[in-house]
């Protein structure tokens, strides 16, 4: 079932009919999806669709039925979380994961295992000049801090980790308004620094601002995609959102 390509010429990572099932119940089927090299790709649809499973079957934290996931033309099917990690693949998940018993600088010097810089002043020099208010929180306790600065931790984790890959679930989720427009301008900045993003964000108009190409899922199968102008005139967009109540 799995297989070692060569690297396809800029693409970064490649799911290739990827299905995935939980208890009997299929949750993707057949999903095919390309990130290349310097994109940020956002993929979007109603809750259920499929789209945590996505990013969770990349970063190993859910296995696949069937298909290929490639990452630089490797086959990362088979491996575990944390080789996947290494490999370059940074995973913000929904709700933060961060390390609630400990401080900001500890959570940030995590970084600095598989790939990072190596040297937590330096992560935490990086992350308090992408998110300032970090500064004045280095003792504390992650889990005290508010909804938005735990986000501004992970994302700033997640950066100052050098990913190939950053996956995002969902950044904004339950937080305001002002804070959402800063965390969406810290990805701005790091999409102009090159770094490929698979983003799954639930404000549909602001991850198409920020994406190259986007994919719409809908009951586990991609059902449109294309570039951002053409999304957001999608029928099939629209439907997959209307068909869940929105």
């Amino acid at each position: 079932m799995w297989r070692d390509d060569a690297p396809t010429p800029g693409i970064l990572l490649e799911l290739e009919r990827v299905s995935v099932s939980y208890g009997g119940i299929r949750a993707l089927s057949d999903v095919s999806l390309v990130v290349p090299e310097g994109c940020v790709v956002a993929l979007l649809g109603p809750n259920g669709a499929g789209k945590t499973t996505t990013l969770r079957v990349i970063s190993g934290l859910a296995r696949a039925d069937g298909g290929w996931l490639r990452f630089g033309g490797r086959s990362i099917g088979r491996l575990v979380p944390h080789a996947i990690s290494r490999l370059g693949i940074v995973h913000v998940p929904e709700g933060r994961g961060i390390f609630p018993s400990l401080n900001v600088a500890e959570n940030l010097s995590m970084a600095t295992y598989g790939g990072g810089t190596g040297n937590p002043d330096v992560v935490v020099d990086q992350a308090v000049a992408l998110f300032p208010v970090l500064g004045a929180r280095l003792g504390q306790q992650a889990g005290t801090l508010s909804g938005g600065e735990q986000q501004m931790l992970a994302l700033a984790r997640a950066f100052v980790a050098r990913p190939r890959l950053l996956m995002l679930d969902e950044i904004s989720m339950g937080l305001a308004p002002l804070v959402t427009a800063q965390l969406f301008d810290a990805i701005r900045r790091g999409a102009a620094a090159g770094i490929s993003m698979l983003l799954v964000e639930q404000y549909v108009d602001a991850a198409l601002e920020l994406a190259d190409y986007g994919y719409v899922l809908e009951k586990g199968r991609i059902v449109d995609m294309g570039e951002p102008a053409d999304l957001r005139t999608s029928a099939a967009l629209t439907a997959a959102y209307l068909g869940a109540g929105r």
